[in-house]
């Protein structure tokens, strides 16, 4: 599985690095890197408490003139949330935490201010694909739970913004899924949720 992520990452940035861009610069290849404050909606989503994990991976930016650019990411992070459920290990407790980790691609659409100050705002949206790579309640793997029935690819749409300086950006975004990852009992579904707070370096570049 390892190498399997590791070999995406690649042809990701081999895509990107190789991609000629448009009328507003070539294309760039850089990494973001961050926390991400996830939970979980729906009719399902009853007494939850959110959940911290990282963030971590490529970001690609692709101009697309001189206002717009496309940014194609890939990273990995860590969603899910504390829950009561007695499923699991009934030792731990009632309150446990569900942990799922994806490997998130986001296609993203950028807008970019024409400021020439120093700091440069930026706003974007898209959506978002994710791949199951880990799933756990407490200590235990959720295919070691029969009563858990999860996918492992998810669909949502993200929204955020961004402060530029330089060939750094702070930003955040929200993701919200618009497709259930656990599908055991009909009526009380969950989708992920997940406000991020991140930190990119994207290199600078001008046409050639």
């Amino acid at each position: 599985m390892a190498g399997a992520r590791w070999t995406a990452f690649a042809s990701v940035a081999a895509l990107v690095a190789g991609w000629p861009g448009g009328a507003g610069g070539q294309a760039s290849v850089g990494f973001i890197g961050g926390a991400s404050i996830s939970s979980f909606t729906g009719s399902g989503a009853v007494d939850v408490m959110a959940g911290v994990g990282p963030l971590f991976g490529l970001s690609g930016a692709v101009p697309l003139g001189e206002a717009l650019a496309l940014r194609p990411e890939l990273y990995l992070v860590r969603k899910g949330a504390h829950v009561n459920t007695r499923l699991g290990d009934f030792g731990a407790g009632p309150r446990k935490e569900f942990t799922l980790g994806y490997l998130q691609m986001p296609l993203l659409l950028e807008l970019r201010t024409g400021s020439d100050g120093a700091i440069r705002p930026r706003l974007f949206g898209g959506v978002a694909a994710g791949l199951l790579v880990q799933c756990k309640l407490e200590d235990d793997r959720c295919e070691q739970i029969a009563e858990i029935n999860y996918r492992r690819a998810d669909l949502g749409v993200m929204v955020g913004g961004e402060l530029e300086w330089r060939s750094w950006s702070l930003g955040a975004r929200y993701e919200a899924a618009v497709r259930t990852f656990e599908v055991s009992t009909p009526g009380a579904e969950l989708y992920n949720g997940a406000l991020s707070v991140t930190l990119r370096f994207q290199p600078r570049r001008t046409p050639q």
